[in-house]
């Protein structure tokens, strides 16, 4: 699509969310990494410290932990355990004034594409404020077995 000045400008944007729409030192990063640990201490019958090595292990394989594990040789419910790694998102993530007044200043039509599960994406998006800038949340359930960068 070209401007009266011939410049283009995208018709549509992609953004990721987790360490795109809010920063890691935001907390909740680093609070799915331990929820995650501890899920998988408990579901595997691991130390903490070894959960903690898998779950690095797997997401480096995948760059997604549930695909990762799988690709590891484990077996997870993959709802079970995003839910309860991304539980609490509402003590770490809050509304964004700046953020949705910067997303609203952008007319192209603006998508989410992340790897979670698309009702974790929402649950962020609201704590931020900023859903209703996003006509659709494309994540983990859309992509199925694949998962970016793929």
């Amino acid at each position: 699509m070209a401007s009266e000045g011939g410049e283009r400008k995208p018709e549509c944007l992609l953004f990721d969310l987790d360490g795109t729409l809010y920063l890691d030192s935001d907390g909740y990063v680093g609070h799915c990494r331990a929820r995650a640990g501890e899920y998988l201490a408990k579901k595997l019958g691991m130390t903490k410290e070894e959960a903690e090595e898998k779950r690095k292990l797997a997401l480096k394989t995948s760059n997604q932990t549930v695909k990762g594990l799988r690709a590891l040789g484990y077996e997870i419910d993959d709802v079970e355990f995003v839910t309860y790694m991304r539980d609490g998102v509402e003590k770490f993530l809050k509304p964004n004034e700046k953020l949705s007044e910067f997303l609203s200043s952008l007319p192209a039509k603006k998508y989410i594409f992340t790897n979670t599960r698309e009702v974790e994406a929402e649950k962020a998006l609201k704590c931020l404020g900023i859903r209703e800038h996003f006509l659709q949340v494309y994540g983990a359930d859309f992509m199925g077995d694949m998962c970016k960068p793929e």
